[in-house]
């Protein structure tokens, strides 16, 4: 008796902690953005789902995309996404969302290509600590500044 009570027990704390493991412990959601190409003003950001990244393509055909980050809480209104208050978006300037097999950058090179890196998405002084810029309605106040991603806060 002593011994089935002790190995039921085990069981169920087995699988309790099994579930939790499973979990995803991430708050974060994955936006692609849309930049222009021709003035690298960030046009739209929207969610980043593998299904629908040809047609978030499709739809922006003059564009350069950029994965990033969303932390913290937002609905959806029609393809608009809003942000609450307090939401921040990170934006990885170095990983571009790019069709088709063109992941990896050596896939576009043959032996004997010019390669420069550093194809910045900085021009001057638009994206500024402390400066205010809008992005889908929603006005986002820029945090950081680095050579390898930007952080917005909503506010």
């Amino acid at each position: 008796m002593k011994t089935k009570f002790i190995v039921g027990v085990l069981i169920m704390a087995l699988t309790f902690q099994h579930s939790f493991s499973q979990k995803p412990n991430s708050k974060f959601t994955k936006v692609v953005f849309v930049v222009n190409k021709k003035s690298n003003d960030i046009d739209a950001f929207e969610l980043y789902e593998r299904q629908k990244l040809k047609s978030i393509f499709e739809k922006h055909p003059e564009s350069k995309f950029y994965l990033g980050l969303l932390n913290g809480e937002y609905r959806v209104d029609g393809s608009l996404i809003r942000l609450n208050q307090g939401a921040e978006l990170t934006m990885y300037t170095s990983v571009k969302a790019i069709p088709g097999d063109m992941f990896l950058p050596g896939d576009m090179f043959l032996p004997g290509d010019m390669f420069i890196p550093g194809d910045m998405f900085i021009p001057g002084d638009m994206f500024q600590p402390g400066r205010i810029v809008a992005i889908n309605k929603t006005k986002f106040k820029v945090e950081e500044v680095d050579k390898l991603q930007l952080i917005f806060k909503a506010l």
